[in-house]
């Protein structure tokens, strides 16, 4: 376990919030486990197909099963999220 794995929660997360849904369903707890770990999820853009791609492909590339080609860490995320480049932030820049 690293940052990888608060990064896919994160996804899941951005999922609900932008897509008004979870990405993970099922009917009992084992069918929402089995489609984390297969990752079985409706695309964000066809729950929300208002959502910029930079979002929808932040989204996804948080949710991608092999954790080597999962986003690698929050900023990675926030970077693909607003299209800006973003780098560990300055301490003095968090206010």
């Amino acid at each position: 376990m690293d940052a990888r794995a608060d990064v896919f929660s994160l996804g899941a997360i951005l999922y609900d919030l932008a897509c008004g849904e979870r990405a993970f369903k099922g009917d009992n707890f084992l069918d929402v486990y089995q489609n984390v770990a297969d990752g079985n999820f409706k695309p964000a853009d066809e729950v929300n197909p208002k959502l910029p791609k930079r979002m929808v492909d932040a989204i996804h590339g948080a949710l991608t099963i092999d954790r080597d080609e999962r986003i690698p860490d929050c900023y990675a995320l926030l970077a693909a999220w607003t299209g800006k480049a973003t780098s560990t932030p300055n301490v003095n820049d968090l206010d």
